[in-house]
């Protein structure tokens, strides 16, 4: 009696778990719920799990179970794949610009760690998100590479700050979508031709309302995005969505930039900093997006100092499609 009871309580917690990863591979395609929208930005750890699960089922000749769990953990594994496929284009030519983001997260002061490892990275285009009104101060450094910078300090989370050693032409701010978080949208002179530089902090999908908000913010930055077709455009931030997420993956369908996310390295950018199992609860989230006249070189994943975040550095080769059209 008392092991028929098991096994009907294992089968039941077996079913229950693939019903959820199958809801999760669902909510791929179609946004079922912002919960499972969340899951998808750790799909790499479902899979991981499907695949364990599967194994599990096997061991225990549940074939049933086992078959449909190994369908849909190949499922997984073949969106992933493409995923990354799509997103790790490398160009074998010498780069001729770079880009840095990082979340300084508002609990760091590693100060003096962070303004080292900057100038040791030397991107030429930087952007710092969570940026407080004391790191102006604390990165003086800087000043001397980055002559040119446009700085909106907050002290509650919502600052943001570029930097660039290249002539910057316009600013404006943006709160897409009517969002707390400002957007800093820019033109540098690169070359001889102003290149378009939107830098993000997009909202924490951390509850219904904010993932609402954060889809908001998608869609008027996509139309940001297309209003500048034609024109050299570099997205770059804390997106606060992975690249398997549908918010990534319709800024790729729905506009002519390119993603980098996974160009010469598959390493994650953010680690919950307190939860028991933070350094397996990692995602993508910080991202570059090229426009068609860059072409990536490669991408890095740098430590962290003092953030939950970590700096991201692309390289790329800037290709003047005026040019070539000639």
């Amino acid at each position: 009696m008392i092991r028929k009871l098991i096994q009907t309580a294992y089968r039941a917690v077996v079913i229950l778990v693939l019903c959820l990863f199958g809801a999760i591979y669902a909510n791929l395609f179609f946004q079922l719920d912002w919960r499972l929208d969340l899951a998808t930005n750790l799909l790499p750890q479902v899979l991981i799990l499907s695949a364990l699960l599967t194994v599990l089922c096997i061991c225990v000749k549940d074939r049933i179970i086992a078959n449909a769990n190994l369908a849909l953990t190949i499922l997984l594994f073949a969106f992933i794949f493409l995923v990354v496929s799509d997103n790790n284009s490398i160009s074998g030519d010498k780069p001729d610009i770079s880009f840095l983001t990082h979340n300084l997260n508002l609990e760091n002061t590693n100060y003096k760690e962070t303004e080292d490892l900057i100038l040791e990275i030397d991107p030429d285009v930087m952007l710092l998100s969570e940026f407080q009104p004391g790191w102006n101060a604390k990165l003086a450094k800087l000043a001397v590479k980055y002559p040119f910078k446009f700085t909106i300090p907050n002290e509650k989370g919502h600052g943001i700050s570029l930097y660039s050693k290249y002539m910057i032409m316009e600013n404006r701010i943006e709160h897409f979508a009517s969002v707390d978080f400002p957007c800093i949208v820019s033109k540098i002179q690169f070359k001889d031709q102003k290149i378009k530089v939107i830098g993000v902090h997009l909202n924490p999908p951390i509850n219904q309302y904010e993932y609402t908000q954060l889809g908001l913010q998608v869609e008027a930055l996509k139309e940001e995005i297309n209003k500048s077709e034609g024109e050299p455009v570099v997205l770059l931030g804390d997106c606060n969505f992975s690249p398997y997420s549908p918010f990534y993956r319709s800024i790729l369908s729905e506009t002519s930039l390119q993603g980098t996310a996974f160009t010469t390295t598959l390493k994650n950018t953010w680690h919950h900093q307190r939860h028991p199992l933070g350094k397996v609860l990692g995602t993508n989230v910080d991202h570059i997006f090229l426009s068609q006249h860059f072409a990536p070189v490669s991408r890095k994943v740098f430590p962290k100092t003092g953030s939950d975040h970590n700096p991201v550095f692309l390289k790329a080769v800037f290709k003047n499609l005026k040019k070539e059209e000639e």
